[in-house]
């Protein structure tokens, strides 16, 4: 279980990282600035759900099925 939970910190981490990087990219890029902050906006949603995700795994000390892991 601590290895799902590492792992979806570390894509927490790097999606946030991205994040940042795509809204300075979009700042830059007048041209591609809506589209990049719609990327952006999205990453933005998918590291918030997975953080969620994690803090449950965590909080629950729920062992997720080998289908989940799988995935992950």
């Amino acid at each position: 279980m601590a290895e799902i939970t590492t792992i979806i910190i570390s894509l927490v981490s790097w999606g946030s990282r991205l994040t940042l990087d795509l809204y300075k990219l979009g700042g830059a890029v007048s041209s591609a600035t809506r589209d990049i902050n719609r990327i952006a906006k999205t990453i933005t949603l998918l590291s918030l759900t997975l953080k969620q995700v994690g803090a449950t795994i965590k909080e629950d000390d729920i062992v997720p099925s080998p289908e989940v892991c799988a995935l992950l």
